[in-house]
């Protein structure tokens, strides 16, 4: 399984991530939430089974909102980002 970090404050509201994925959405605040996920105060977290179902939203992410981490091993999975602004 593969932990997702999402950081909402640095969310934008810009619905990237929500486009190609099953499990994330914009909420009432306009920020990222993910099916399933914990909320807490600026952070959800929450699980997928595998790295193909978040790697796409976490890759296109303007803000790099997004952390992934191998449930096992605790170890951060690196994610080629590929929409960084300012980059």
């Amino acid at each position: 399984m593969i932990e997702v970090e999402i950081d909402r404050s640095n969310c934008k509201g810009c619905g990237a991530c929500t486009k190609p994925s099953q499990i994330l959405f914009l909420d009432d605040d306009n920020l990222v939430n993910m099916d399933g996920g914990f909320v807490n105060e600026d952070t959800v977290e929450g699980l997928v089974k595998s790295i193909y179902e978040i790697e796409t939203s976490a890759s296109i992410c303007p803000n790099d909102c997004f952390t992934l981490y191998d449930e096992d091993s605790g170890e951060e999975i690196v994610v080629e980002r590929n929409a960084l602004l300012g980059v």
